[in-house]
């Protein structure tokens, strides 16, 4: 069953029952901007994982909100019936319209999940990933720039594949545009040292000794799914299995990150997208 739930500034949300206890305060959930909904369909995985005292997060992912192949549905129906996973964040370009398309369709569904509201930003400086968040940031500022926008939200940034940067050219689909060395000078949250898109060994390489070395933040691991069975190959583990407990560990840097591998066809159905992207596109620089 679900229940309405309000933060202090009014903001509305639908929880699941059993994620709220009797005396827990109204919109406990929401205390740090996540707009989160759950079901209850998926249970027994999530009381599994409960057990062991971690969860799993996949929050980095697209939609045909910008250059995903799967619509808002296909995700969430592929997520709960083939990704155990507790928490996912819809990280679509420049928009967040994606995870509210989600929240609406999970206030008619019995789907164990939580969804946080994400945005993966074009900064001048390259891509940046806001977690938490209230509304949508707006694009073409500076890195630093859009980093305090995240945080004025009460949201958490981090950089994705901060050493990969494809070609972007006007007028054309968004591309992979990483931070490099600038992660280093950021007020960051986290970074991303695994995206599970095939062939990025050397880039996630490079941003796992990187950050070891100069920055020390906390770890994630993310799909960057473009395509439904890439979700949940990149995944976060964490102490317990709600968004809540998520947020409190990115920021006490108790996440570890971890990667499953494509199986043929998978890794077939990745290649032609991509094929099919890259004619619009075209090509990458190192």
């Amino acid at each position: 069953m679900i229940t309405l739930a309000s933060n202090q500034r009014g903001e509305v949300a639908c929880v699941g029952r059993e994620r709220r206890q009797e005396g827990q305060p109204m919109g406990a959930e929401l205390e740090h901007g996540a707009v989160v909904q759950s079901g209850r369909s998926h249970a027994q995985g999530q009381a599994d994982r409960r057990r062991r005292g971690r969860g799993r997060a996949d929050l980095h992912m697209h939609t045909t909100h910008s250059d995903g192949q799967p619509t808002v549905r296909q995700l969430l129906e592929y997520v709960v019936t083939r990704a155990s996973l507790d928490v996912i964040a819809i990280t679509d370009h420049d928009t967040i319209a994606g995870t509210l398309e989600a929240q609406t369709l999970l206030s008619r569904l019995s789907y164990d999940l939580e969804v946080i509201v994400g945005e993966e930003v074009s900064t001048r400086d390259g891509h940046l990933v806001g977690l938490f968040l209230k509304e949508r940031v707006s694009p073409g500022m500076s890195a630093a720039e859009t980093v305090s926008a995240i945080h004025a939200q009460g949201g958490l940034a981090f950089a994705p594949h901060p050493f990969l940067r494809a070609r972007q050219r006007p007028g054309k689909p968004i591309t992979m545009v990483g931070l490099g060395t600038l992660v280093a000078g950021l007020a960051l949250d986290a970074v991303e040292t695994i995206n599970a898109t095939p062939f990025l060994d050397g880039a996630n390489r490079r941003a796992q000794q990187f950050n070891a070395e100069a920055c020390r933040l906390p770890v994630l691991a993310t799909s960057d799914g473009h395509i439904p069975a890439a979700v949940g190959k990149g995944f976060t583990t964490f102490p317990g299995v709600t968004a809540e407990d998520l947020f409190a560990a990115i920021k006490s840097g108790a996440t570890a990150a971890h990667r499953q591998s494509y199986r043929r066809g998978e890794l077939l159905a990745y290649l032609r997208f991509s094929r099919s992207f890259s004619s619009q596109v075209g090509g990458r620089e190192g």
